[in-house]
C-alpha cells in the first residue's frame, strides 16, 4: 500500500490511482448521503410480469439520473420515518413561497412502503364501506338521435379537413403532376365504405367489386371505383412529412403519424359522462406487419400487435386510451408521485377523473401497488385490484401460508389491514381453484356470499364461501374486455402495408363503439323497449350508410346495359319485388341526389298515408313514391 500510494500523479499509473481514489470518495459520499436521509435498508428490485414484454420498462432510473434527482432533494423536505407508520407516501409542504414540491421517485416510495407496513388481522365486525357517487349528474338528451349524429360529435369537421389536406399533400409531394384531388364528401364515402367493409367481412376487399355479388357489388360500384378507393387508401394521412424527421428527432415521438387523431378523439372521449366504476387494463390492436410499435403478449388471445392502456367504464364505455410507445415516463406534475412505469400508467389515466367524487376504479396485479393505494385515496379515488405478494411488505410469503389455507377447504379466506392516516388498506387471500389475492381502499371480506363451483371428487356443482371484495372485482373489471370485444365482432380488418393505417383503423372503431354505447345510454334513459334498440351491426351499417350516401351525389351504373330476355321462349312471370326499406332520415332529407326514375314493375308508395301505386322511384332511397298530376308525394317524402 505504501508503495502504491508514493506513486507520483505526474505518471500514467499515478493519474489512474487519483481517479479512483476520487470515484471511491464520490461513492461513500453518496452512500452516508443516503443513511442520513433515510434509515432503510436498499431495497432488491422487483420481478416484473414476465407475461409483459422485457423492454415495458426501459424507464428505470439510470446511475446518472439517480444522482442528478438526489443533487436536487432536500433531505429537510421527507416527513421522518418510525416504525409504527404505516406506508408514507407524503413531501412536506415547501417553506419558500412559490416553491414547487420535488416529486417523489419509485425507488424512495418502494423503500417507505417496505419498512413502515404493518398488517394486523382484521376485527370481522366492519362491512363494506359503500361512499356514494358525487359526481355531475348525466345529461341525457330528449330524444333519440340519428347514429351518424353520435358519432359526428367524435369524427368532427375539422378531423376530417385534416385528412382531406394532408392526403392531397401526401400524394403531391409524391408525383405532383397526379394530385388526388379528394374533397370531404369522397373522404367520408371512402371512410363509410371500409366501416361496410367491416359487416360484409369478404375474404378479400377487392372482392366487393366483383361481378359475380350482383346486387351486392352495387353498392360499392355506385359509390367509386375500385382503383379510386385502393387510391385514397394509398394515400391515406394526416400528418405532413416534411415535419416528420425534425418532431420525431427532437421529441421522439414514435406516435407522430397518428398523434393529431389519438390528441383529438381523447379530448372527445374525455367529455364522455363517467360512471362511478372505472378501470384500467390493456388492449392488444391485432397487428403482424413491421412497426417497433408492436408488441409479443404470449397471454393474449392476439399475441402480436399494439398494445393500448385504457380507462373505460364497467359498460366498456371508453374514456381515456395511451398507445404503448416502449418507455412509460412520470407525471409531469411535481404534486403527482413517480411511482414506477406499472403504476405510472393508472396515474396517467388517473388525471382526467375528478377528485372528491368517490370513484371506484379496478385493476391487475400489474398496476397494483400499495403506494399507488395511497395517493389515489388522498384524492378519494378508492381503489380495488389483484396484488403479487412480491408488492406487499410485511406480508409473510412462501407456500407454508398456502397451504394453510388449503388445508381449510375451497372458500376460506384470510384479511388483514393496515391503517395510515385514516386510510385503510384491506388484503384479502382467498382460496378457490388457487389462491387469490386482492388489496382494496374501499372493498373487505365482509359480507360473505356464496358462488358456485365443480366439485371433481363428488361430480356436482358446491356452493362455496365468496368474499364481497372479490364480487366487487369481477363485477366491475370487465370494462376493458367488455369495449375489446365489442371492437372485435365487426372490426375493420382491411390490409395494408403502412403501420399507422392499423391504429387509425381501430381508433375508427373505437369511436363506433363509444357511440353505441352513448345511443343505449339514451335509450334506456329513455325507457325504450329492448326489441326497438338497434343492435351493433344494425347501428354500423346506418353509419356506413349515412356517410356514404348522405350529402352525395352517387355514381351512375357504369358498363353496358344488360341484354333483354325478350327472346326467351314462354310467357313472362312476375316475380314479387322485394321490400323496401325507408331511408335514415340523414339521407332522406339532404336534398341531394335524388332524381325520379321509372320502372316497370307498379308497386304500393312509401309516403305515410298515400295508397296508390307508382312506377316511379327515388334513384337514391330505392323507394316508389307517386309523381303525377294529382298528387306529389316524391316531394314530400323528401321535405321535413
Amino acid at each position: 500500500m505504501d508503495e502504491i500510494s508514493n506513486i507520483p500523479s505526474t505518471t500514467f499509473y499515478g493519474r489512474q490511482i487519483d481517479r479512483l481514489r476520487a470515484r471511491d470518495q464520490e461513492y461513500a459520499q453518496e452512500i452516508n448521503l443516503e443513511n442520513e436521509e433515510s434509515d432503510v435498508e436498499p431495497e432488491e428490485e422487483e420481478v416484473d410480469d414476465p407475461v409483459m414484454p422485457t423492454n415495458l420498462l426501459t424507464d428505470t432510473v439510470q446511475t446518472e439520473d439517480i444522482h442528478a434527482e438526489r443533487a436536487t432533494f432536500d433531505a429537510e423536505a421527507y416527513l421522518p420515518l418510525s416504525e409504527d407508520d404505516t406506508v408514507v407516501l407524503e413531501v412536506a409542504e415547501a417553506t419558500v413561497e412559490n416553491e414547487e414540491a420535488p416529486q417523489v421517485t419509485a425507488r424512495r416510495a418502494r423503500a417507505n412502503a417496505r419498512t413502515s407496513t404493518s398488517w394486523v388481522p382484521s376485527d370481522h365486525n366492519d362491512v363494506t364501506n359503500n361512499y356514494s357517487y358525487l359526481g355531475p349528474d348525466h345529461e341525457y338528451a330528449d330524444d333519440l338521435r340519428q347514429p351518424i349524429e353520435y358519432v359526428r360529435q367524435f369524427l368532427t369537421d375539422d378531423l376530417l379537413d385534416l385528412f382531406v389536406t394532408q392526403s392531397n399533400l401526401y400524394l403531391v409531394q409524391k408525383n405532383s403532376n397526379k394530385p388526388l384531388n379528394v374533397d370531404r364528401n369522397e373522404l367520408e364515402q371512402w371512410i363509410g365504405l371500409c366501416i361496410y367493409f367491416s359487416i360484409s367481412k369478404l375474404p378479400n376487399v377487392r372482392m366487393h367489386w366483383s361481378h359475380h355479388l350482383g346486387d351486392m357489388r352495387d353498392v360499392t360500384s355506385t359509390v367509386m371505383s375500385r382503383n379510386r378507393w385502393e387510391l385514397i387508401k394509398t394515400n391515406f394521412h394526416m400528418v405532413d412529412n416534411s415535419t416528420e424527421t425534425q418532431n420525431s428527432r427532437e421529441n421522439k415521438d414514435r406516435l407522430f403519424k397518428v398523434r393529431p387523431m389519438v390528441d383529438h378523439l381523447r379530448e372527445k372521449f374525455h367529455q364522455i359522462p363517467m360512471e362511478q366504476e372505472l378501470c384500467i387494463d390493456e388492449q392488444m390492436v391485432p397487428f403482424k406487419g413491421r412497426s417497433y410499435l408492436k408488441q409479443y403478449v404470449p397471454s393474449k388471445p392476439h399475441k402480436y400487435g399494439y398494445k393500448f392502456f385504457v380507462l373505460a367504464g364497467k359498460d366498456g364505455m371508453t374514456h381515456d386510451f395511451i398507445p404503448y410507445t416502449g418507455k412509460i415516463n412520470p407525471v409531469n406534475d411535481p404534486t403527482v408521485p413517480d411511482l414506477g412505469p406499472s403504476s405510472n400508467v393508472v396515474l396517467h389515466l388517473c388525471q382526467i377523473i375528478p377528485s372528491d367524487c368517490n370513484h371506484y376504479l379496478f385493476f391487475d396485479n400489474w398496476f397494483t401497488s400499495l403506494p399507488l393505494l395511497r395517493h389515489l385515496a388522498t384524492r378519494k379515488i378508492w381503489c380495488c385490484g389483484t396484488v403479487r405478494q412480491a408488492r406487499l411488505p410485511g406480508i409473510k410469503k412462501g407456500k407454508h401460508d398456502e397451504k394453510d389455507l388449503m388445508k381449510k377447504g375451497r372458500g376460506a379466506y384470510e384479511e388483514l389491514k393496515c391503517d395510515n392516516d385514516g386510510i385503510e388498506i384491506t388484503y384479502v387471500k382467498w382460496y378457490d381453484n388457487k389462491i387469490v389475492n386482492l388489496v382494496s381502499t374501499f372493498a373487505k371480506a365482509l359480507p360473505l356470499g356464496k358462488v358456485s363451483r365443480w366439485d371433481k371428487k363428488l361430480s356436482q356443482r358446491i356452493e362455496i364461501s365468496c368474499p364481497d371484495i372479490i364480487k366487487w372485482y369481477n363485477k366491475s373489471m370487465g370494462g376493458v374486455d367488455l369495449a375489446d370485444c365489442l371492437i372485435a365482432l365487426y372490426r375493420i380488418n382491411i390490409g395494408a402495408k403502412k403501420y399507422y393505417h392499423r391504429l387509425i383503423f381501430h381508433m375508427i372503431d373505437m369511436v363506433i363503439v363509444n357511440s353505441w354505447l352513448l345511443y343505449r345510454r339514451d335509450a334506456l334513459h329513455l325507457k325504450l323497449p329492448k326489441s326497438e334498440v338497434i343492435p351493433l351491426a344494425f347501428f354500423k351499417i346506418k353509419v356506413a350508410f349515412s356517410l356514404i350516401k348522405g350529402g352525395k351525389e352517387l355514381n351512375r351504373k357504369r358498363g353496358r346495359p344488360s341484354l333483354s330476355d325478350a327472346t326467351d321462349a314462354g310467357p313472362k312471370v312476375k316475380k314479387a319485388g322485394r321490400p323496401q326499406a325507408l331511408p335514415d332520415h340523414p339521407i332522406r332529407y339532404d336534398s341531394v341526389g335524388h332524381w325520379p326514375a321509372v320502372e316497370e314493375q307498379r308497386r304500393m308508395c312509401k309516403r305515410k298515408g298515400c295508397s296508390g301505386k307508382t312506377n316511379i322511384t327515388c334513384s337514391k332511397c330505392k323507394v316508389n313514391l307517386c309523381l303525377n298530376g294529382k298528387q306529389n308525394c316524391f316531394v314530400q317524402f323528401h321535405t321535413r
